[in-house]
């Protein structure tokens, strides 16, 4: 079959155009939402791990379902917001009332205890230190002035991330409040959008991904956000400044999947250091028992175990968070045990392997 060359030159041009502006048009859109896809991804998430909790409450409600939708989106703004009222406020009125002492230059540092120095290797430094400035302020802060003011930039810039972070999660929680009101379409959309990308498999691909999500979050998020809040609480109760800041660094830990007894346990040190009463000793045990309390709540929210193994799970954290920030922590996670329960179907498919 001959082309006449001009024809042909003018359907590659009309292609290159069409694709051009089809380019453009792709490109424009996604700027014009990239604002808003950190909060609507974390929608979508919030959505597929709430949708099982939804259809039960549907159910009870008599088919209710904005009622439903309504009620999952109070309570969770509710999970989310007063924890971060109680902490918040706690770290308000510490730095108000640290900041009222040294005004009036009441503002003062007990002493170390002696058993201080005895701590292996930093013993005699920090007792040094803390000493100076418990005995003499002023020349401890003209001392390491420097130090501070970088310490304080740190602690400025983490309570202002995390006032973000939460201001994104209320907005992210209100728009799965609404993709849960509109669950079925959605649904049906993402059935037919999976089967477009990967065919037959489509589907199983779809419960494959949502069943992930749901575990991931029940047994890396959901962990780390009881954890975090108990620790917070009982350094809340048991009076250690700035309890938010502590919970928030141990949900932080436990996010990635380190113990969060490595913060607990200097936290406990440095309450003994300053007494060793008999409350102390009690919200020691307290502290201690929440910082280990994901070996016994991580096997009750995964069931029979994890969908992936926590390998897995640990590099997609980090992945996700070097790559996207705090988003990324949970997401990496996701997509990384998507990919990871995707490619072990494939090589233990019998199908496909009778077909090589």
């Amino acid at each position: 079959m001959n082309i006449n060359p001009h024809n042909l030159t003018k359907l590659i041009a009309d292609n290159i155009i069409k694709i051009g502006f089809l380019a453009i048009l792709i490109g424009w859109c996604f700027l014009l939402i990239s604002p808003f896809i950190a909060p609507v991804l974390w929608g979508i998430l919030i959505s597929v791990i709430l949708h099982p909790m939804y259809s039960g409450l549907t159910k009870k409600l008599g088919g209710k379902k904005g009622w439903s939708a309504t009620i999952l989106t109070v309570g969770m703004l509710a999970i989310i917001l007063i924890p971060t009222f109680i902490f918040m406020g706690s770290m308000i009125d510490g730095a108000q009332n640290i900041g009222t002492q040294l005004e009036s230059e009441s503002f003062t540092i007990s002493p170390p205890n002696e058993s201080v120095k005895e701590w292996p290797l930093i013993g005699k430094k920090t007792y040094a230190v803390w000493a100076l400035a418990s005995s003499n302020l002023q020349a401890f802060v003209e001392q390491y002035s420097e130090q501070l003011a970088s310490f304080g930039r740190v602690i400025l810039n983490k309570v202002l991330g995390t006032g973000l972070s939460v201001l994104q999660f209320v907005l992210s929680i209100i728009i799965a409040g609404v993709l849960l009101t509109y669950s079925e379409s959605g649904n049906s959309f993402s059935k037919k959008l999976f089967v477009r990308i990967a065919g037959k498999e489509g589907e199983e691909i779809l419960e494959l991904t949502n069943g992930t999500i749901r575990n991931v979050a029940k047994g890396v998020l959901g962990v780390a956000l009881i954890q975090g809040f108990l620790v917070g609480l009982g350094l809340l109760f048991a009076g250690v400044p700035y309890p938010g800041l502590w919970g928030l660094l141990s949900f932080g830990l436990a996010l990635i999947q380190l113990p969060v007894t490595l913060l607990v346990i200097p936290i406990i040190i440095y309450m003994f250091s300053l007494d060793s009463g008999i409350m102390t000793i009690i919200w020691s045990i307290y502290l201690i028992i929440a910082a280990a309390s994901d070996n016994f709540i991580k096997p009750i929210l995964l069931g029979k175990g994890a969908p992936v193994p926590m390998l897995v799970i640990f590099l997609g954290v980090m992945g996700g968070f070097i790559t996207s920030g705090f988003i990324g922590m949970f997401v990496g996670a996701i997509v990384l045990s998507v990919g990871y329960r995707l490619m072990i179907s494939w090589v233990e498919d019998d199908d496909t392997i009778e077909e090589a």
